[in-house]
């Protein structure tokens, strides 16, 4: 783990492979809501695998799959994602989780930065050819 000391923006850095796996015991579950937000090509070989994951570990995760590629940077497609949260009952206490970079970082990082005013957000840089471009408060690979 590499720890990024900022004052009381402080947060860590874990480099571990298969970390998907394990990655319940690493996130503060208290019972709120967590929705996890990726792109279909990574949802599908990560995504679904680490949904599961942290809805067997008690978690209540909704999860959102956008299409690949610049053109999920839409208003139509944020508002979707509002509008599952807000049907779902998120509130401030709620995380958003997102699963890649870029695209993914991008469209997360704006509903967190905007639902309830301003939720938590958590990143995963997904593995191989999927890549963390965006700004992130937490990274996790693997």
């Amino acid at each position: 783990m590499i720890s990024v000391n900022l004052g009381n923006r402080s947060y860590p850095i874990i480099v571990k492979n298969g970390v998907i796996n394990s990655l319940s015991s690493y996130l503060n579950n208290s019972g709120e809501k967590w929705i996890l937000i990726s792109q279909d090509s990574i949802m599908q070989y990560y995504g679904d695998k680490l949904y599961d994951h942290l809805l067997g570990n008690g978690f209540k995760i909704t999860k959102v799959s956008i299409k690949d590629g610049e053109s999920s940077k839409d208003l139509a497609i944020y508002t979707d994602i509002i509008s599952t949260m807000l049907e779902k009952n998120f509130d401030r206490s709620s995380v958003v989780l997102s699963l890649g970079g870029g695209v993914v970082g991008d469209i997360a990082g704006f509903v967190s930065a905007t639902y309830a005013c301003a939720v938590a957000g958590l990143a995963i840089a997904a593995p191989g050819r999927f890549r963390c471009h965006s700004s992130t408060r937490c990274v996790l690979r693997g």
